[in-house]
């Protein structure tokens, strides 16, 4: 996923570590834009492990306004940051995740680090939380938002009022290789992690940390005139998380998405045909 932008890694399964992606020595790796859905691994990160194989080199990898959701490891659920490969994450999400034996959802060891704008919400941590940083390495981690609290600038722990929660179906997501002919992946309901106007993740962020385009490729640093400005930088009213709130358009998402499914097609066109003269 190098340099790749818009991907979708879904289901993938490593008996070891990085069931989707797994990175050692790359010098500088983006990964933005993407969703990582129902991820497993049987070690460590179940959607990435960043690593180098030594510290006489650092890889500095960017990961931005990526969605981390319903992925599963045996130890570090998402994220194993390690050894030198010092990270910039901004305007993520992280929901619905299960740490397995352990409790972090990311993991930051012999690294320095830098958060910004990023969501952990609803996650399977026992109650801990989500972000391990170990004594050999530096993080500043600011302006998000993460259930449970964690130290630092402009963080908060706040209910994110997303549009809809994810939903694995009470079977677990992805396909159980074990039930035969049984697909259990196809309840998986990844959610819908929009904001709504009751956001706690609204007018919260640092716009020094930012990008000109949210998720959805909606203008960043919307103001909502009904919510506090509570943020940092240039403007103050950037919001948390991978997409921008504006109550102008339908669910905070796309013009000309009707139906709210995240993309413009015939099907809004068709919504829009059958209510343009009966204006309902």
């Amino acid at each position: 996923i190098m340099n790749h932008i818009g991907a979708l890694p879904v289901n993938n399964f490593s008996q070891g570590s990085g069931g989707a992606v797994y990175l050692i020595d790359t010098v500088l790796p983006i990964i933005a834009h993407s969703r990582f859905y129902g991820n497993t691994s049987g070690g460590s990160g179940s959607a990435m492990v960043l690593i180098n194989s030594g510290c006489d080199s650092i890889s500095q990898p960017v990961i931005d306004h990526c969605l981390f959701v319903g992925n599963e490891a045996g130890t570090v659920a998402v994220i194993n940051n390690n050894d030198c490969a010092n990270s910039s994450l901004t305007h993520n999400v992280f929901v619905d995740n299960d740490a397995g034996s352990e409790t972090d959802v990311l993991l930051i060891d012999n690294s320095d680090v830098r958060m910004h704008n990023s969501i952990f919400w609803g996650n399977d941590n026992g109650g801990l939380p989500d972000i391990r940083v170990n004594a050999n390495a530096t993080a500043q981690i600011e302006y998000n938002l993460v259930e449970g609290g964690f130290i630092g600038t402009g963080n908060i722990d706040a209910d994110p009022n997303f549009l809809r929660l994810p939903n694995d179906g009470g079977d677990g997501y992805g396909d159980d290789s074990g039930t035969g002919g049984v697909d259990e992946s196809l309840n998986d309901d990844f959610g819908d992690l929009r904001l709504t106007a009751q956001s706690a993740a609204i007018d919260a962020g640092n716009s020094l940390f930012t990008s000109a385009v949210d998720l959805d490729g909606n203008q960043r640093a919307v103001d909502d005139t009904n919510t506090t400005d509570s943020g940092f930088g240039p403007v103050r009213f950037l919001d948390l998380g991978a997409y921008e709130y504006n109550s102008t358009l339908p669910s905070g998402g796309i013009i000309g998405d009707l139906n709210g499914d995240g993309v413009v097609n015939v099907v809004d066109y068709v919504i829009l045909a059958g209510n343009y003269l009966t204006g309902s």
